[in-house]
Formats: C-alpha cells, sequence, structure tokens
C-alpha cells in the first residue's frame, strides 16, 4: 500500500536519524524503533483484522511494524539482530 511505502522510505525514520548529545547513536536508534512499534500496537481480533484486509488499503499496523524496522540496518545494529533472524531478511527492500 502507499502508506507502507511511504513509512520505509518516505524521508525520514531510521536513516534520517540525528545523532543526539550524550546518547549512543544506537540507543536512539533503539528508542526511534520502539516508538514506531507503539505506533501501529494495536490489538485486532480475528475478525477484524479480515475485515481490514479486506476494506482497507493500508496493511495491518504489525505489518507495517515489521516491514519497515526490518529493512532498517540501523535497526538490526540496535538490537544486534544477525543475518538469519526473523528481522533481518536475506533481501533489504531499498525505497526512494
Amino acid at each position: 500500500s502507499g502508506g507502507a511505502t511511504s513509512d520505509n522510505g518516505g524521508g525520514g525514520g531510521l536513516e534520517a536519524l540525528r545523532p543526539l548529545p550524550g546518547v549512543p547513536q544506537g540507543s536512539v536508534a533503539a528508542i526511534f524503533s520502539a516508538s514506531f512499534a507503539q505506533l501501529w500496537c494495536e490489538k485486532i481480533t480475528a475478525d477484524a483484522l479480515r475485515t481490514q484486509v479486506e476494506s482497507d488499503p493500508h496493511a495491518p499496523g504489525s505489518l507495517r511494524t515489521r516491514g519497515v524496522l526490518s529493512n532498517s540496518a540501523l535497526f538490526a545494529e540496535a538490537f544486534q539482530c544477525e543475518k538469519g533472524d526473523p528481522m533481518v531478511p536475506s533481501k533489504r527492500c531499498r525505497v526512494w
């Protein structure tokens, strides 16, 4: 969807982070990632999810979160994810 595409590379996000004075860059990426995930956190029934998928052009929050964060090398570095981990795809998607 267009929303997920812009989430993944709309000129902001993890790749645009600037250092915060006194905070290690990995910590900044971890704080951003947790905040981004919290934004899309939802508790949804299977029926409501089915309705959303069938009627809403936007991906469900859980997929928006996983898709964007798993495509970020900064996320993997901040959380010490390694090749082969669920959040480290063999091929990352780059948009823009």
